[in-house]
């Protein structure tokens, strides 16, 4: 049962933005945020993932690889480069990093801002932590989302953003 919940959470992630891009592909641009995967228990100021971070890396390379990303950003630091790697690895493309020089408000502007500008009508994936992707969440939608948990990991905030109009925020999850 838990395996067709998630191939239909996939399918339908893949439809929803899909078909957002086919509405209007040269409007609305897509930008799908997630925290990085399960870190590794060790003392470490940045640590590689753990197998059950690498999992779910997989997963979510799994659920957005027919998604139409077109550029992916992360942190300078190894859990996010390594969560967007089996997706980045797939289509081809570089992890595009921003660091987080000046704050987590002035980072999830910057990301909000990258995102869009340079995938007008595309979709973007970043890969943010569990400070950050509220933040960026609320920088791309002028909304509030509450804080994730410590151990919150596999929420995907797909935020569709038309030249016009309001930007609709969908929560899924992925992953186990």
């Amino acid at each position: 049962m838990r395996a067709h919940r998630f191939i239909t959470l996939s399918a339908s992630l893949v439809l929803l933005v899909a078909g957002a891009a086919c509405e209007t592909r040269a409007q609305t641009t897509t930008v799908i945020v997630a925290r990085h995967a399960e870190k590794a228990d060790v003392d470490d100021r940045d640590p590689p993932l753990s197998a059950a971070g690498a999992a779910r890396a997989e997963a979510l390379a799994d659920a957005l690889a027919d998604a139409g990303v077109t550029a992916i950003y992360a942190t300078p630091y190894r859990r996010t480069r390594d969560t967007a790697a089996p997706l980045a690895r797939r289509l081809g493309l570089d992890v595009r990093e921003t660091p987080v020089r000046d704050g987590v408000e002035a980072h999830a502007h910057e990301v909000a801002r990258r995102a869009v500008a340079e995938n007008p009508g595309g979709v973007a994936l970043v890969i943010g932590h569990s400070n950050t992707v509220p933040a960026i969440v609320g920088a791309l939608t002028g909304t509030t989302v509450d804080d994730l948990a410590d151990d919150a990991y596999g929420d995907l905030f797909i935020v569709q953003l038309p030249a016009e109009g309001r930007p609709r925020l969908i929560r899924a999850r992925f992953g186990g």
